[in-house]
């Protein structure tokens, strides 16, 4: 820990007695360790060198506090990227339901009543420049940051793949287009997933909330049920979706679920992308581990694009299932290693 940390620590408990236990974070860069003081524990969250991402952690934080959301309360903060919050304990809901399977469609049923109070009541007083990264989630995002990063980072980087992937990318650009402009826009969290909601005392919390930007309401949606910890079932997914349509008043059902696997199909795009990128950039070789579910997530979505012309996009989901859902069967990728 350092100085500064010690120094911030001491004046917002009003001691110097506690104790620092660092914890293992994810995909981030920022630093976490729980504090004991006084008999009551702490988060300390620590990211010295992301002062734009830092002022979003904070607003958007503050924005569902105040909106009557589940999430970690701020006891104190400084600059240089200095948090101490409401500590939530160590379930993650993905650790909830493997502890537990048969609790696993009621959390993830309240998990959606979640997401519904956050779309309906985070989204008043939300505004633009609480949002460090982008503002929206639009088609150049969609586009930029999910599917060329699927190609970028899995195929190219991770893979290895030397094909020409210029048709695939064309089809990728035509889809990112179908993102945008159809529905009113909500708060959308961006990483909605098991990893990043906690379980309490039987109720579920939001946390890393500091991407959240508006977007279409579909999103959020689609990363919980398409999250590769958990990997649900599709009939399980299915019901769940119903289940947020019935809570949330849906009124076109049909043209919500062609939307849900468009953006899904992105989200999925994404989650490979960066697989690919902190197993062989950052060298974190836990997401690895988690591959075959991602493509097993991605052949889902894109199985739902009923009425999308995609033929490269269907072929490399193929191709990707054989390589890493069937054992002893060789990949088609001339390039893969």
């Amino acid at each position: 820990m350092t100085t500064t940390a010690e120094n911030f620590l001491t004046s917002a408990l009003n001691s110097a007695r506690f104790s620092v236990e660092p914890l293992v974070a994810d995909g981030s860069d920022r630093r976490f360790a729980r504090v004991r003081a006084a008999s009551k524990s702490y988060i300390l969250v620590e990211n010295p060198h992301n002062e734009p991402e830092n002022r979003s952690y904070y607003l958007i934080g503050k924005h569902l506090e105040q909106s009557g959301l589940p999430a970690p309360r701020f006891i104190a903060s400084a600059e240089g990227g200095l948090f101490l919050m409401e500590d939530l304990g160590d379930t993650h809901l993905q650790t909830a339901v493997s502890l537990d399977p048969r609790s696993k469609e009621a959390l993830y049923r309240q998990t959606v009543e979640v997401l519904v109070a956050m779309q309906v009541r985070a989204t008043p007083g939300f505004r633009e420049d609480y949002c460090f990264d982008t503002p929206r989630y639009d088609r150049r995002m969609a586009w930029e940051r999910e599917a060329r990063y699927f190609v970028d980072a899995f195929l190219k980087g991770y893979l290895r793949v030397e094909d020409d992937l210029s048709g695939l990318e064309s089809e990728l650009e035509h889809l990112a287009g179908l993102v945008e402009g159809r529905e009113p826009e909500v708060f959308m969290h961006r990483d909605f997933q098991s990893r990043n909601l906690m379980v309490i005392r039987d109720r579920v919390y939001i946390i890393d909330f500091q991407g959240a930007r508006f977007g279409p309401p579909h999103y959020d949606l689609a990363s919980l049920l398409g999250d590769p910890y958990v990997n649900l079932e599709p009939q399980l997914r299915l019901r769940l979706m119903d289940y947020y349509m019935d809570t949330r008043g849906e009124p076109d059902r049909e043209q919500f679920k062609r939307r849900f696997f468009q953006v899904g199909t992105h989200r999925a795009m994404q989650i490979l992308g960066a697989y690919g990128f902190l197993t062989g950039v950052k060298n974190k070789p836990f997401f690895e581990t988690h591959i075959p579910a991602g493509v097993k997530n991605l052949a889902f979505f894109v199985a739902g694009l009923e009425d999308v012309a995609c033929p490269e996009l269907r072929r490399t989901t193929r191709d990707l299932e054989r390589r890493f859902l069937t054992r002893g069967f060789p990949s088609t990728f001339g390039g893969c290693r």
